[in-house]
């Protein structure tokens, strides 16, 4: 099974084929984390301030069961 890479995954293989060390290969992979992290906050940040939502429903939250009976 052949998968063409797009263009994005084959701009990340250029870049890393400079990687030399496994030490720099964390470093990448801890930088993207952050990277994707940060984004992640960003857009729960955003839907919270959209849907206006107060510190008492988290509050309310903390204290709640979500889980569904069989799962």
């Amino acid at each position: 099974m052949s998968v063409e890479l797009t263009n994005e995954y084959k701009e990340i293989l250029k870049l890393l084929e400079k990687v030399n060390s496994i030490d720099e290969l964390k470093e990448i992979k801890s930088l993207l984390a952050r990277y994707f992290f940060e984004r992640t906050v960003d857009g729960a940040n955003s839907i919270v301030e959209e849907s206006d939502l107060s510190q008492e429903v988290f509050e309310k939250w903390k204290s709640e069961h979500f889980r569904r009976a069989g799962k």
